[in-house]
């Protein structure tokens, strides 16, 4: 009976898409015929011509999407013929119009038989039309290759050296182009056929692939069959990630190990339905959907809840076999590879139960199975171990989610469970068993090197990463004691070396000896200790200010195993699996896991806080002395007991805390990191799009080009692309509409008949840079200076032509050639209003050379912090040549330039460019200097204080302190005080 139901509703379904059809394409036809008849009457007015060619192609398009191809030839025959009259300006006459009716005629006829008999037409019943329809395309659309010039007009032509400019597409153009390309992947009719006809084959690859399950390969047939058909209708759409979802499906179908082959199947299966939700939610919900279609996303739980047993009882015997791994004293490379197989095979069960539970509507257990699928996925990458307390959790969760389904499925009400303290134990182990995940693999670390103690506490991720690759690279650790504040001459030569190239500094400690600060560092190198102790007593030759030991390193160790402590590598035999195959997801998993993994840390962290705070909170040791008093009747033995138990609780507390904030701050950190990741995008995003659009723009108006591209790997943040790209796609327009030749003026003067257009990206500093150039003839001078007069600047009769390429970046200047796309001056202000900057300059041997500058948002920089006049500044550190302290003598003032004050650099004379108010006062002599090089330009910074080495995130200025020059950016420090980003650019032009 429910096979027959479900035959009924199927039949049902197909009835509704060909009544779909049929009332569609008729109404398609209707409109083709009105504007026909209507250019019958008015061949000049062109006014229906996208008009009738949209519907042409609607009738077209769905043709070819209900598999009717000979009808969808003659709809292409009938649109490539419209075409002409749409894209190549040819005039509709009698013969063109009297032809396409008699297409029309046959089209009605052709739909009345597809849709009586559900089936395509002969093609024999369209051949002669396909013949005449071609005929003529073909004769309209080679008359403008045969047209012969007369000599004077193409002489005159030749001899203008820039043609008038050419009348640009109304700016309503471009949107109504769009319209005329109908796209079926995201047009609500289309989608909503595709779907109905996609949700019979995602049943069947479901029915399938479960069959499969239970050993009948008898059902890889049915798959197969299932998959050919979803994969046909999504090549009518164009669906190209659901295409490759479905092309690794098929890859599976030929996997051999049945149980492999499985787990592939189940995952993949869930990448379908998560690209088919995508398609289904593209759907406007204003349009009326097809009667009987569901939820994909309903369909997939649906399904899932389903075989909640099944997952329950699969995943109750893999906790099985891992208590058994746990009865092991010791567990060897295979019982490690054993684990992290079941764990990984634990976290994809429990998303499975996941959806169950979504299903059921039971929200708190939903959430428990996703924080379970965390644990069990951090013992997949090796980031915990099982034990005992998750395989008991594991199963009481089990065994209670089998009695509430069981129940809601008897119609019953479920017993209340307390899902809210199981989330509780998931949040305990994840701290107790992790035992602070930094700081476990810090003591590794430690104890690997034999570092002292006080490393602990500075030792941060990057810096475990950074051991890790030198001790695969088999590199020697080494720690050095600095006293370099006490000799300069040491100090400077220190740093030096230290930023030479031939080590890498690790990481730093500062020592106390009294009022003195010493530093000791943590290097890699490839030296031995006999040529590092060469160097430093070259450095050093009293042996006063530096000392130096080796670290020991424990034998027997595995630098592999080593690197793999990398929280942030990737090491679940799922995802390698999907890479193997060559699945894409739709969601970049690693990022996703890394934000989920990075607020899970900080959620644990925060719930024992919570505790240590409350227990410290609600502990009155005066109050409690008191009651100790009264109790102990005065005995002062009895007393100091409970007074130095409750002094060691304390500093228990103060430990715990510790160990907490440094949790905190590592998973801050990450979740800082992860997010980052998330808001960059490759600048190719945007560059890639601009090489079809000058394509575009230059057929449009009779050239040719090639737009080459250089920097496209540069990330950057998306704020900073939305930023960009209207300006570019705006000066590319230009080059090509205004600078770049036609084909035949370029040959006359010697040049190939493509123009090209190049455009460079490259970071400096804090700020991007991109170029444009070309090599057109530039700006017509006598355009821009006839348009200078317009606006009554009557001084600009003559002038050079890096004078007239100032002009027209003037605001007030306007459009130069009467048109949107050639006013300069909007795009320059619409870029100062970011702080950026346009400028413009004709290039030697012809064309233009567009600059455009624009400071960095929320990317991160490698500064150094320096202070001048109470306010703190980042210098970016691949600009800082040298950091001196100079002689009195080596600064010089230079009274016939200003009074400005120099520095002396060996045979270099450097300008000093001054931070604070103290450039009156002169050159403090207590002050170090910060020699700034960049390209072929030296400044040298007086500092009052450098204070050190730090990763930062650039935020763009905003509001009144937007035009500060010399800044491009501030960042939030260390120390929580705000530092100015300096752009040596500006600073570099002021100097």
């Amino acid at each position: 009976m429910s096979n027959k139901n479900t035959n009924q509703n199927h039949s049902d379904d197909i009835n509704e898409i060909w009544s779909l059809f049929a009332e569609e394409g008729s109404e398609a036809l209707d409109l083709v015929e009105e504007c026909l008849l209507y250019l019958e009457n008015n061949p000049s007015d062109p006014q229906r011509i996208p008009e009738l060619f949209r519907a042409m192609h609607t009738f077209k398009g769905m043709a070819g999407m209900m598999g009717l191809s000979v009808i969808e030839t003659l709809g292409h025959g009938a649109e490539d013929l419209i075409g002409l009259m749409r894209d190549e300006g040819v005039a509709p006459n009698r013969e063109m119009i009297d032809l396409l009716l008699t297409t029309l005629d046959q089209a009605r006829m052709m739909l009345d038989h597809a849709t009586t008999y559900r089936q395509d037409a002969e093609s024999a019943t369209v051949e002669t039309l396909l013949t005449q329809l071609r005929a003529l395309f073909a004769k309209h659309h080679a008359a403008p290759t045969e047209m012969v010039l007369e000599e004077p007009l193409l002489t005159s032509i030749i001899a203008t050296p820039i043609p008038e400019p050419v009348t640009p597409l109304p700016p309503s153009e471009p949107d109504e182009l769009a319209v005329q390309q109908i796209d079926p992947a995201t047009d609500p009719l289309y989608v909503n056929i595709f779907l109905e006809l996609a949700q019979e084959q995602i049943s069947r690859i479901n029915t399938a692939s479960n069959a499969l399950s239970k050993g009948d390969e008898l059902a890889l047939t049915e798959l197969e069959d299932a998959l050919d058909a979803l994969k046909h209708a999504a090549e009518q759409m164009n669906y190209e990630r659901l295409l490759d979802t479905l092309d690794n499906l098929a890859k599976v179908t030929n996997e051999t190990d049945r149980e492999r082959r499985g787990v592939l199947l189940n995952e993949i299966e869930l990448r379908l339905f998560e690209e088919l939700t995508v398609i289904q939610e593209t759907v406007s919900p204003t349009v009326k959907q097809i009667p009987g279609s569901l939820s994909f996303a309903w369909l997939f739980r649906r399904w899932h809840a389903d075989r909640v047993f099944s997952d329950l009882a699969h995943l109750d015997e893999v906790v099985n076999e891992l208590e058994q791994l746990l009865t092991q004293p010791v567990l060897d490379v295979n019982g490690l590879t054993n684990e992290r197989h079941l764990a990984d095979e634990a976290t994809y069960l429990l998303q499975t139960i996941y959806h169950s539970c979504v299903f059921y509507k039971l929200d708190l257990a939903a959430y428990l199975t996703l924080a379970l699928e965390d644990l069990y996925a951090r013992i997949a990458q090796a980031e915990m171990t099982a034990n005992k307390a998750l395989a008991e959790l594991t199963k009481n969760v089990l065994r209670q989610l089998s009695e509430t389904v069981d129940s809601i499925r008897e119609g019953e009400a479920p017993e209340p469970v307390d899902w809210a303290s199981m989330i509780e134990q998931t949040e305990a182990i994840l701290y107790i068993h992790t035992e602070g995940q930094v700081s476990q693999v810090t003591k590794e670390v430690l104890d690997l090197l034999d570092l002292p103690p006080e490393f602990k506490e500075v030792i941060t991720p990057e810096n475990l990463l950074e051991i890790a690759q030198a001790l695969q690279a088999g590199r020697h650790f080494f720690t050095i004691l600095a006293d370099i504040n006490q000799n300069e001459t040491v100090g400077l030569a220190f740093f030096e070396w230290s930023q030479s190239g031939d080590v890498q500094l690790i990481t730093n400690i500062t020592i106390l000896q009294g009022t003195n600060s010493l530093f000791k560092f943590l290097l890699a190198t490839d030296q031995s200790e006999t040529e590092l102790t060469n160097i430093l007593n070259q450095i050093d030759p009293t042996g006063q200010f530096l000392s130096w030991e080796a670290c020991a390193l424990r034998e027997e160790i595995d630098f592999q195993q080593v690197a793999s402590h990398n929280p942030r590598q990737e090491s679940r035999r799922r995802m390698q699996m999907e890479q193997e195959q060559g699945v894409e997801p739709i969601f970049d998993r690693d990022v996703l896991a890394n934000f989920i993994g990075s607020i899970g840390k900080l959620l644990a962290a925060h719930s024992v806080l919570k505790k240590v705070t409350d227990r410290i909170a609600q502990s009155d040791l005066i109050e409690n002395i008191s009651r100790w008093q009264r109790q102990f009747n005065g005995n002062q033995s009895s007393i100091g007991q409970e007074i130095q138990k409750a002094i060691e609780a304390l500093a228990e507390d103060a430990r715990v805390l510790s160990q907490v904030e440094t949790e905190m701050g590592v998973g801050l950190d990450q979740l800082y990191e992860t997010t980052l990741a998330m808001r960059m995008k490759s600048i190719g995003d945007i560059f890639k799009p601009l090489q079809g659009y000058a394509t575009t723009v230059a057929q449009h108006y009779g050239k040719n080009v090639e737009l080459e591209v250089t920097g496209a790997e540069i990330d950057l943040d998306h704020n900073t692309l939305d930023i960009l790209d209207k300006p570019l796609r705006g000066l590319v327009q230009f080059v090509v509409m205004y600078s770049l030749e036609n084909p035949e003026q370029r040959r006359s003067v010697g040049k190939p008949a493509t123009g090209r257009v190049v455009m460079r990206a490259i970071k400096r500093n804090s700020r991007l840079q991109i170029t444009i150039e070309d090599d057109g003839c530039g700006l017509n001078e006598v355009v821009v200076i006839n348009r200078a007069q317009e606006l009554g600047w009557t001084q600009f009769n003559a002038a050079a032509p890096d004078k007239l390429a100032e002009w027209v970046l003037i605001e007030e200047f306007g459009a130069i050639y009467n048109d949107s796309e050639s006013d300069l001056g909007a795009i320059k202000a619409e870029l100062q209003n970011c702080q950026g900057q346009l400028t413009l300059s004709p290039r030697p041997k012809g064309g233009l050379r567009f600059e455009l500058t624009i400071p960095l948002t929320m990317s991160v920089l490698n500064g150094m912090v320096i202070r001048a006049d109470q306010v703190q500044y980042v210098v970016p550190i691949d600009v800082i040549h040298r950091i001196i302290k100079p002689a009195q003598s080596e600064i010089i003032h230079a009274s016939a330039d200003g009074g400005q004050n120099l520095l002396r650099l060996g045979e270099e004379v450097i300008p000093i460019h001054y931070l604070s108010s103290a450039a009156n006062e002169g050159v403090n002599p207590e002050n170090l200097m910060v020699v700034i090089e960049q390209g072929e330009h030296s400044i040298a910074l007086p500092v009052e204080e450098l204070i050190g080495e730090q990763q930062v995130l650039i935020q763009p200025l905003q509001g009144h302190i937007a035009g500060i020059r010399g800044i491009s950016g501030c960042a939030l420090l260390g120390d929580g005080e705000i530092g100015m980003i300096l752009d040596f650019n500006e600073i570099e032009l002021n100097s």
